[in-house]
């Protein structure tokens, strides 16, 4: 009896974290895929902003993955500009709120406060920017994998969301296993 019951409860959790992975809107959220083989795994766009003066580089990482095999590196060797990565536009819904996260960690050779990372949230309506959204405070870099999580609101101003995340200043941050989740509220 206990078997089965031991059973049961191993197959409810594992339900539950298959129906988490199924509501993810992002394509290719721990960027494990690139079937086109142009190095930047599916679903999301390297964002040089090469006109901020910064220098550096944007890779895609086998071996260095939080819970897959791969991950986005994004080092920069001024401390001049920023550099991202941002996931192509994901549709959402009116008036409804969303929960974004993702993983980073961080190596940088001294903490100075002109250098940070954060995710930056930015509505679209039919394909054109429309305002920017929301975004994390910088947040607060480690060398182990920590999670970072927002929580908005669409309102009715636009249908479709980019989400980044950005490295300003030398050092290099790793990116990994992001999540955009419509918010669902408890019922009593």
């Amino acid at each position: 009896m206990n078997k089965v019951i031991l059973c049961f409860c191993c197959a409810l959790f594992l339900m539950g974290n298959a129906s988490a992975e199924e509501n993810n809107l992002l394509t290719n959220p721990s960027f494990e895929i690139d079937k086109d083989a142009n190095g930047i795994p599916d679903g999301w766009e390297f964002d040089v902003k090469a006109w901020t003066g910064s220098k550096g580089e944007i890779n895609w990482k086998k071996g260095s993955g939080r819970s897959g095999d791969y991950s986005v590196n994004i080092s920069i060797t001024n401390d001049v500009g920023s550099m991202g990565v941002r996931s192509l536009i994901i549709p959402v819904k009116p008036n409804t709120t969303y929960r974004v996260s993702g993983w980073l960690k961080s190596e940088f050779s001294e903490w100075k406060k002109e250098r940070s990372a954060y995710f930056s949230l930015n509505g679209y309506k039919d394909g054109k920017f429309v305002k920017e959204n929301g975004y994390t405070n910088a947040v607060q870099l480690s060398s182990e994998w920590k999670e970072y999580a927002v929580e908005f609101s669409t309102g009715t101003s636009f249908d479709g969301l980019v989400i980044s995340a950005n490295l300003f200043g030398s050092g290099s941050i790793w990116i990994d296993d992001f999540s955009c989740v419509e918010k669902v509220e408890a019922k009593p």
